[in-house]
């Protein structure tokens, strides 16, 4: 994966290009979600990979595995938020694969503390009806980004998030409900910054997705 990285970051950058009809509804989400992006206001992307994956992530322990192809990449060696991935440890495998909703507001911390024109974020999950606690665990998270105590309490500068969406938010019509995926991943990109799950494919492709973009870099994607 590595050795191909080069290649295949300047084909991203080239060619790769989302539909017109993705991007068309990329653009109605930003203006419907107000989610900004210039140089004084943007917003934050959470990859929230719950759902089925705490069972592949049961499975995932023993077998000492660690992140999935692009977030290997040696550009993301100190995006990992610590404690570092230990695969010889079970319960480090376990910690960034399914980790604790304390841990990723940790991780959102960790970027927000600093970038106080990050105060709106916008959240990637796979809530469905056979998931339903997905949208639980949303709400929770919701509630303690946008408490003026808890931002306080970790040093945020510019006080806690003003907004919290989510990916059925999306303003998909009828028709459109199978490029959400594809739009959030776009949204993502796009973000000032990025809390993204190492061992997800799909954390992983955003994240080559934005490196691949005209001064991409990995200061601002944190692994959890």
């Amino acid at each position: 994966m590595h050795d191909i990285w080069p290649s295949y970051r300047k084909y991203l950058n080239t060619h790769f290009e989302w539909s017109p009809q993705v991007l068309d509804l990329v653009s109605r989400a930003r203006e419907t979600l107000n989610l900004p992006s210039n140089s004084t206001e943007s917003f934050m992307a959470l990859h929230l990979r719950r759902g089925d994956f705490e069972g592949h992530c049961e499975w995932l322990k023993p077998q000492r595995t660690g992140f999935t192809t692009w977030a290997t990449l040696p550009d993301l060696a100190h995006s990992t938020f610590p404690p570092s991935l230990a695969v010889t440890n079970e319960t480090s495998v376990y910690e960034h694969c399914y980790p604790s909703l304390r841990r990723i507001l940790a991780a959102i911390s960790h970027q927000a503390a600093e970038r106080p024109h990050l105060r709106r974020i916008h959240i990637l999950h796979d809530g469905a009806i056979d998931h339903p606690l997905v949208y639980l665990q949303y709400h929770k998270l919701k509630a303690a980004l946008m408490d003026p105590g808890w931002a306080e309490r970790n040093g945020w500068k510019g006080g806690p998030m003003v907004q919290v969406t989510q990916s059925s938010d999306l303003p998909a019509g009828r028709g459109e409900l199978d490029w959400k995926v594809c739009v959030d991943m776009e949204l993502a990109v796009q973000a000032g910054a990025f809390v993204g799950n190492g061992y997800s494919s799909l954390s992983s492709q955003i994240i080559a997705l934005r490196l691949s973009r005209d001064r991409g870099s990995a200061t601002d994607i944190t692994l959890v």
